[in-house]
């Protein structure tokens, strides 16, 4: 799927007023040892029947995350996330959080939305701050719970 230019501009305009309004300001994440925070890839992709994707960041600092809906809609497909990942002190492990995938009206075809990290507190933002995450539905299956998918 093919998205334009302006669809993919609303969509991160959005995340950024997020991430504007709720900046994370907690004094002990702001670490001051530079440092650069990303996502682990610029696309994933789970099956409706899923029930999760995971999402790493990897490096130290501290960064806020959320998503946005393009084709597949919160509350109905996926549960919207946001929050905030924090490391400490010499900490590079990556860090992760995982984003519900709804199966409760299953659907045939794909379904997108995004993720983007920002507002990173003693770090600066990598290549891959945002990515968008594509779900394949499965009109015939029920919902396990708690597997999660790996990035593309």
């Amino acid at each position: 799927m093919v998205y334009s230019q302006r669809s993919i501009l609303s969509i991160l305009a959005a995340l950024v007023i997020y991430f504007g309004a709720s900046a994370h300001n907690d004094a002990a994440a702001n670490w001051r040892w530079g440092g650069e925070a990303s996502l682990s890839a610029s696309t994933y992709t789970a099956t409706q029947n899923a029930g999760s994707v995971t999402i790493t960041v990897n490096r130290t600092g501290a960064v806020n995350y959320a998503t946005a809906d393009i084709t597949a809609l919160a509350g109905a497909d996926y549960t919207a996330t946001h929050g905030s990942l924090s490391w400490g002190n010499r900490d590079t492990a990556p860090k992760s959080f995982v984003i519900p995938i709804s199966n409760a009206k299953p659907f045939a075809g794909s379904k997108t939305f995004a993720v983007a990290i920002a507002g990173a507190s003693g770090v600066s933002l990598g290549t891959t701050a945002s990515a968008i995450v594509t779900i394949n539905g499965d009109a015939s299956s029920a919902s396990p719970a708690g597997q999660e998918c790996a990035a593309n």
